[in-house]
């Protein structure tokens, strides 16, 4: 499957400021390794993303001198093998963190649908067979 994300937020995000954004929840998936991403537009996103199969986390951090503007559509996907029997559908959430380590957590919320949206940071995954 191709998880696609799209990212739009409030508040300016920027590579200098350490900003990386996480997909928390991603479990049973048998994607042993960091899968590749896709952008849409620029390359905004560095260094390859961080992936760990057993807690389901997926993180990206955006390049310095990169940014992603308020109010501006940032799209990304990647691939990820299904799991080997059927499951329940996990609880995804996304966090946006800058300086890592720090405890800086910009925002924490469940990933929301296309029809509702969050006051700092929204973002909205799909999949496909």
């Amino acid at each position: 499957n191709t998880l696609s994300v799209t990212v739009v937020t409030s508040i300016k995000l920027t590579g200098n400021d350490g900003v990386r954004i996480s997909l928390i929840g991603l479990t049973g998936t048998q994607t042993s390794s960091a899968p590749t991403i896709t952008e849409v537009g620029t390359s905004i996103f560095g260094n390859g993303p961080q992936w760990n199969q057993n807690t389901g986390v997926f993180e990206i951090s955006i390049n310095a001198g990169k940014e992603i503007l308020p109010g501006v559509p940032k799209k990304f996907s990647f691939p990820v093998v299904n799991p080997a029997t059927k499951q329940d559908p996990p609880q995804l959430a996304y966090q946006c963190q800058a300086n890592p380590g720090s405890g800086g957590i910009l925002f924490l919320d469940d990933m929301i649908s296309d029809s509702e949206h969050a006051p700092n940071m929204a973002g909205v995954v799909s999949g496909g067979p």
